[in-house]
């Protein structure tokens, strides 16, 4: 689990022990280790920053009454980057829609533009 938005990444692995499976946790740290009925573990991972999703990814969306920045994928979001002072009340329907549902941008000139051209609008 990434603890800076809390996604999950699944991954199997295999071990010729319990000892080689501890040994190889040990360089992450933080884990917990559970045994399952059919004699396997499963092994929850702490890791520090975020997923390649929300490292990677952003979007405008609604946190609240507020236009918000979100780290990730309207598919996959993350936390809240940033809330603005643009109220989604004061946006016309089409807006508000296509706000609940994520607006994807690629850089922070593309992200600048949709605010104010939301902002124009109100």
């Amino acid at each position: 689990q990434y603890r800076k938005c809390a996604h999950h990444r699944i991954t199997d692995a295999s071990f010729a022990s319990l000892n080689r499976l501890q040994s190889a946790l040990r360089r992450y740290g933080r884990y917990q280790l559970a045994e399952q009925p059919d004699h396997r573990y499963v092994c929850r991972i702490w890791t520090d920053g975020y997923c390649a999703s929300c490292r990677d990814h952003q979007f405008l969306g609604i946190s609240g009454s507020n236009v918000a920045i979100f780290h990730g994928t309207p598919l996959h979001p993350g936390p809240v980057k940033e809330l603005t002072q643009l109220k989604v009340e004061h946006l016309p329907a089409t807006e508000r829609q296509d706000l609940s549902k994520g607006i994807i941008f690629r850089d922070d000139k593309e992200k600048l533009q949709l605010l104010e051209g939301l902002n124009g609008l109100i």
